[in-house]
C-alpha cells in the first residue's frame, strides 16, 4: 500500500472580494468575514484542516467567528494598517526592508494575533512571496517553525524563487541562502504548481481538469506533500467556492491526509520527480485549451516587447502596434488554423451541456462544434 499523500491548504486571510478575478480591497471587509467562513465550511465538508494565514489588520474583523480546529498562521504585508499604526512597515515589498524592520514588523504581527485570538502563531507566509535571509533570520529568532512562501520558479519585482524546481518539496533552510537547504530550524513549505508554472489553486484560471491532473502528477510521482494555497477573497465568488469544492472531492477520493502547515517535515529528498504530461493529456478540456493557446502566444509576441529599463520589472510595456500584433496572430492562428482541431474537442467534451467562454473565442467554437 502506497504512502499516504499530505496535503496542506494555506488561506491567506485578507480583506477584498473577487469577481472575475480576486480583488484585494481594505474597505470590502467581506473577503476576510464570508470568504473565511466559506473557506473553512468547504473544507470541513472533507474533513479537511486549513492553515489561516492572518493578516494583522483583520484579526479584529474575524475574533467573532468561530476558526474550529483550523491552524493559524501569520501573513505580513508591510502597507497593512495595524502595523502602520505602530510606525512600521511602509509600501516597499518585505524583501526590501533590512533585518530590524523585518523582525519588527514579523513581531508585531505575531503579538497582535497572540492578544487577540489567543494563538501564538508558528506558520508564516509573505505578502508576495517577499523573502530573503533576512527574513528566514527573523522567523527563526522569533520562534517560528514554517514557511509557507517559497514559489518555486517565479521571480518578480518582489520576490525571486528561481533557484526552486517547480515540483519543490519541503526542506530546512540555510542560513547562507534562503532557497538552499539547511541547517535552521525552519521549515520551507513550497506551493505546489501545475506544468506550467501556476499554483495548484482555486484561483488559477487555468480551470478544474488541469487541476485535477496537476495533483495527479504530483501523487503518480509520489511526492509526500501537496501545497494548495488561496487567498480568503476568492471564496466570496461563487464560480471559486465551486472549483476549490470540486478540486478537494478529487483530491480527497485518494489516499491523503488533510493536515496543517506546522505538522510537515522536510522530505527525505528535494530532486524534483520527472514531469509528466499524461495526466494534462488526458484532462484537456475547452478551458484548459482556450487558456494554453492565448498564453502560448502571448510568450511568442512578447519577443517583440519592450522591457523597462527604468525599474526592476518583469512585465513587458506594450504599443498600440504589439496589440495588434497579438490580435492578428490569435485571429489567424487559432481563430482559422485551430477552428476545427477546438471544434472537436469542445464537441467530445462538451456534447449535452452549456459551455462558458473563459476567452479566446470559446463560445465561437462551441457553436461551430453544435454544427458538426
Amino acid at each position: 500500500m502506497r504512502r499516504s499523500v499530505k496535503v496542506v491548504i494555506s488561506c491567506h486571510v485578507e480583506f477584498g472580494y473577487a469577481a472575475n478575478s480576486v480583488v484585494f480591497d481594505r474597505q470590502e471587509r467581506k473577503g476576510a468575514l464570508e470568504g473565511l467562513e466559506c473557506c473553512i465550511r468547504i473544507a470541513k465538508e472533507f474533513d479537511a484542516r486549513v492553515s489561516l494565514m492572518i493578516m494583522p489588520e483583520v484579526v479584529e474583523t474575524i475574533k467573532g467567528l468561530d476558526l474550529g480546529d483550523n491552524g493559524i498562521g501569520l501573513h505580513i504585508h508591510p502597507e497593512d494598517s495595524h502595523l502602520r499604526k505602530r510606525s512600521l512597515g511602509g509600501f516597499r515589498a518585505l524583501r526590501d526592508y533590512d533585518f530590524l524592520e523585518q523582525k519588527a514588523m514579523i513581531s508585531a504581527g505575531k503579538e497582535i494575533i497572540d492578544e487577540i485570538v489567543g494563538v501564538t502563531p508558528k506558520s508564516f507566509v509573505a505578502g508576495k512571496w517577499s523573502v530573503d535571509n533576512n527574513t528566514v533570520r527573523a522567523l527563526v529568532e522569533l520562534g517560528f517553525s514554517h514557511d509557507c512562501s517559497p514559489c518555486p520558479g517565479f521571480a518578480s519585482v518582489n520576490c525571486d524563487w528561481r533557484k526552486l524546481p517547480r515540483m519543490c518539496m519541503p526542506y530546512k533552510v540555510s542560513h547562507l541562502d534562503y532557497q538552499s537547504s539547511g541547517t535552521m530550524n525552519l521549515v520551507m513549505v513550497p506551493v505546489s504548481k501545475e506544468i506550467i508554472g501556476g499554483v495548484i489553486s482555486p484561483e488559477n484560471r487555468i480551470g478544474l481538469a488541469f487541476l485535477k491532473a496537476a495533483f495527479q502528477e504530483y501523487y503518480d510521482s509520489g511526492c509526500p506533500v501537496v501545497h494548495i494555497a488561496l487567498h480568503s477573497p476568492s471564496m466570496t465568488s461563487r464560480h471559486y467556492r465551486k472549483l476549490f469544492n470540486k478540486l478537494l472531492k478529487h483530491i480527497s477520493k485518494h489516499n491523503v491526509t488533510f493536515c496543517l502547515a506546522e505538522d510537515i517535515e522536510t522530505a527525505e529528498s528535494r530532486v524534483p520527480p520527472r514531469a509528466r504530461l499524461l495526466p494534462y493529456i488526458r484532462n484537456l478540456d475547452a478551458e484548459a485549451l482556450s487558456y494554453l493557446a492565448g498564453n502560448a502566444f502571448r510568450r511568442l509576441v512578447q519577443r517583440r516587447y519592450r522591457w523597462s529599463k527604468g525599474e526592476m520589472s518583469f512585465r513587458p510595456i506594450m504599443t498600440p502596434q504589439d496589440t495588434t500584433i497579438v490580435q492578428d496572430i490569435q485571429d489567424s492562428y487559432i481563430h482559422r488554423s485551430w477552428r476545427s482541431f477546438i471544434a472537436k474537442k469542445v464537441q467530445a467534451r462538451s456534447r449535452g451541456a452549456p459551455v462558458l467562454d473563459a476567452g479566446c473565442g470559446t463560445c465561437e467554437h462551441a457553436k461551430s462544434a453544435a454544427l458538426a
